[in-house]
């Protein structure tokens, strides 16, 4: 239920930001921040797609992931429409 209520937060104020920090070296980052765009069609298909760029198998559900969680879950994806990009990914 968190998801849901994530999702809606984002419906009522699409502005975003994602931080990602090395973990070896804390001084590294990249910092995005824009409007996110929800997208809920052909999810699974593009997922697929991933799967078989990244790895030997050709489809998530029932190689990567199994099967039975299908039913269970709804994906989406959230585009970030980047305004501003932050980085400091100058040390080695």
């Amino acid at each position: 239920m968190e998801v849901f209520k994530k999702i809606l937060h984002i419906h009522r104020n699409p502005k975003v930001s994602l931080l990602i920090v090395d973990p070896e070296n804390t001084g590294r980052y990249l910092e995005l921040r824009g409007k996110v765009e929800i997208i809920v069609d052909n999810v699974v298909a593009q997922l697929d797609q991933v799967t078989r760029k990244y790895t030997r198998h050709p489809q998530f559900y029932g190689y990567v992931y199994p099967l039975e969680q299908k039913e269970r879950e709804t994906r989406i994806i959230c585009r970030i429409h980047a305004r501003k990009i932050t980085l400091d990914a100058i040390h080695k």
